[in-house]
């Protein structure tokens, strides 16, 4: 339990016995009780802070996957029309539209 402290059984049985005399018998369980509600919040943190982390990586995830499909959609629409991304905005900025891409080549719009 307390190894790394290098502490055997007569060594925690006298601080037992100092702890009890510092603070009284009846003080004792009251201590207990604190310090047994201070260890279970620190865990119900520890396991919140997880569980955040690991909705953080899985939003990240997501979004990586979602990026990976919009790119492979527009590199088939591009092999279709023979548009290139660059050549429907170029299209689009001649032709003066604020949709770019959507615009001049329809079949490149990001489809979610």
């Amino acid at each position: 339990m307390l190894a790394f402290l290098n502490l055997g059984a007569p060594e925690i049985a006298f601080l037992l016995v100092i702890f009890l005399l510092f603070f009284g018998a009846d003080k004792v369980p009251e201590l207990a009780r604190t310090l047994g509600r201070a260890r279970a919040e620190f865990s119900k943190a520890q396991r919140d802070v997880k569980r955040a982390m690991q909705s953080a990586e899985e939003v990240a995830w997501e979004e990586q996957q979602r990026f990976e499909r919009a790119r492979e959609h527009q590199m088939r629409e591009q092999a279709a029309t023979g548009v290139t991304p660059e050549q429907a905005a170029a299209a689009a900025d001649a032709a003066g539209t604020s949709d770019g891409i959507a615009e001049a080549a329809p079949g490149l719009r990001e489809e979610d």
